[in-house]
């Protein structure tokens, strides 16, 4: 049982490390992305937001903290939908359709990351 939760929090780092990934190898094409979506200093956002993930994924590694880790990544996937995949505000319908499903992915992974951390935690 343990190592199954292992896996968990290990899942959840992949995941954080595996989007710092994508957001350091397409830095700049992210930041005018974010200009796009009205994000104030565009290109200290995308840097804060790269280096926020490879701590919560660093500290998914720890069992000492992995909770704290899945939390916080839940909390950046909220944020994240509601401030940069704002469907609701795109004239173009494609764009709309678009940040949408953006949007309820990062929900979603909100909702397994709060799901796992409360597994975890209740071990």
């Amino acid at each position: 049982m343990v190592m199954e939760l292992s896996l968990l929090a290990y899942g959840a780092a992949g995941v954080a490390f595996l989007t710092a990934l994508f957001q350091l190898i397409n830095q700049k094409p992210l930041e005018k992305y974010a200009v796009g979506q009205g994000m104030l200093s565009a290109d200290r956002s995308t840097k804060l937001s790269t280096f926020f993930l490879l701590v919560c994924g660093a500290a998914c590694l720890f069992a000492e903290v992995q909770v704290y880790g899945m939390y916080a990544l839940a909390g950046f996937m909220l944020l994240s939908a509601f401030l940069i995949h704002k469907f609701w505000d795109e004239p173009d319908k494609a764009t709309r359709f678009t940040e949408g499903l953006q949007f309820v992915k990062n929900l979603m992974i909100a909702g397994l990351l709060i799901c796992m951390a409360i597994i975890v935690e209740q071990a």
